[in-house]
C-alpha cells in the first residue's frame, strides 16, 4: 500500500470521553491541592511580631493537628485521583500522537511529597498506622 497524503488514518474528531475524564481528574486534583495549601495556611502557628513580644501577649504556637490530618487525607485523595487518571490515560495511549497528561504525574508527585512531609514531620498524629 502506497503512501497517500490525502488519506487520514486518524479518524478521531477530538478528545473522547476518556480523555475528558482524565482532564477533569487533573483539574479536580489541582483544586484539591489548592484547598490543601489553604488548610496548611490555617493550620500553621501564628507568627509572633515585635508588638506582641513587647506587650507580652501569649498565643498558641502549635500546629492545628486536626486540620493537618484533614490535609493528609486530602493528599491521599489527590494521590488516588492521580493514579486513576494515569491508568485511564494509559488505556487511551495507543497511537503515536497520543500523549500522557503531564499534569497527572506532577499532581501525583506533589501528593507524594505532601504525604511524606506530613509523615516525617508529624509521625505521632496518625493512630491507625
Amino acid at each position: 500500500m502506497a503512501f497517500n497524503p490525502l488519506y487520514n488514518d486518524n479518524r478521531r474528531k477530538g478528545p473522547d470521553t476518556l480523555i475528558k475524564i482524565c482532564r477533569l481528574l487533573a483539574f479536580s486534583g489541582w483544586v484539591l491541592i489548592i484547598i490543601f495549601l489553604l488548610i496548611i495556611g490555617y493550620a500553621k502557628p501564628a507568627f509572633e511580631t515585635f508588638f506582641e513580644r513587647y506587650k507580652g501577649f501569649h498565643f498558641n504556637d502549635d500546629w492545628d493537628l486536626d486540620l493537618l490530618r484533614y490535609g493528609f487525607y486530602l493528599m491521599l485523595a489527590v494521590l488516588c485521583l492521580s493514579i486513576l487518571g494515569i491508568i485511564m490515560n494509559s488505556f487511551r495511549h495507543r497511537r503515536r500522537k497520543d500523549e500522557y497528561l503531564v499534569s497527572l504525574f506532577l499532581m501525583g508527585l506533589t501528593a507524594l511529597i505532601g504525604i511524606a512531609i506530613y509523615l516525617f514531620s508529624f509521625p505521632d498524629t496518625l493512630s491507625f498506622f
